[in-house]
């Protein structure tokens, strides 16, 4: 009786095992995850000021690097919707870029869905470089889906 318990126990410590266990091939996943949260919260601030005023708080800046002291007025008016702090970074580190539609033709990061089409043509881009921060669509998290 005494062997079975003792080889359940290990059977199940292994099955248990393979669960609890930090993965390492699920970070790069789980940072992706996170920065796709932060990119939703300021969507969502930003929609949630057009409803409540008609129109989005963008000024005449063509892009916003939402960790850079000039976004700091646009990332105060969105803290009355959502809980957003300056800097707002990827969980890399890098710079997010909100680029307002009015602004695709003359910036170099805004998104083109095929020759004259943007992603969110109507809206905005908030875009994020990935882990290298870099333009490469390969690894970018945006608030699209670049095919």
């Amino acid at each position: 009786m005494s062997r079975r318990y003792t080889i359940s126990i290990f059977i199940l410590g292994l099955i248990l095992g393979l669960f609890f266990i930090p993965n390492p091939w699920a970070e790069p996943d789980r940072l992706k995850i996170e920065t796709m949260g932060t990119i939703a919260k300021v969507e969502l601030a930003l929609e949630s000021y057009r409803i409540k005023f008609g129109k989005y708080p963008f000024t005449e800046i063509p892009e916003y690097d939402l960790s850079n002291e000039h976004s700091i007025p646009l990332i105060n008016e969105l803290k009355k919707f959502e809980d957003i702090e300056y800097p707002i970074q990827d969980r890399w580190g890098n710079s997010i870029y909100i680029i307002p539609s009015k602004f695709y033709p003359g910036s170099s990061k805004a998104r083109k869905k095929s020759n004259s089409l943007y992603y969110n043509a109507r809206t905005f881009q908030i875009i994020s470089f990935g882990p290298d921060g870099t333009e490469t669509p390969e690894d970018n998290v945006c608030n699209f889906v670049e095919t």
